[in-house]
């Protein structure tokens, strides 16, 4: 079961095998919505544990591009973004692969 488990995982994002995923446009509303149903669901029979993850308020950047500013420098919006995506989050250079058996 545990390659079962890992699988579920990946292709749902929920960590157990029964879950409930609650979308929407607005944070407050879908953390109303959990608290509730977290508050709701022990009473059902069978249910082990219930438990709603709390949704990240997170911190984002809007960028406004200078598209005048960047032309006067020959730079295009591709690069720019670029550059803020390796700023903030790095770039792979290389991929390894450990640990492999050779076939013979």
């Amino acid at each position: 079961m545990p390659v079962k488990g890992r699988i579920d995982m990946l292709t749902t994002g929920i960590r157990t095998p029964v879950g409930l995923k609650i979308s929407g446009a607005d944070l407050a509303t879908i953390e109303r919505i959990g608290a509730k149903v977290e508050e709701l669901l022990p009473g059902v029979r069978g249910t082990r544990s219930v438990f709603a993850e709390r949704t990240a308020g997170g911190y984002f950047l809007d960028i406004a591009w200078n598209r005048e500013a960047l032309a006067r420098y020959g730079i295009s919006i591709d690069e720019a973004q670029t550059s803020v995506q390796n700023a903030i989050g790095g770039e792979n250079v290389t991929t390894t692969i450990e640990g492999a058996s050779a076939i013979r």
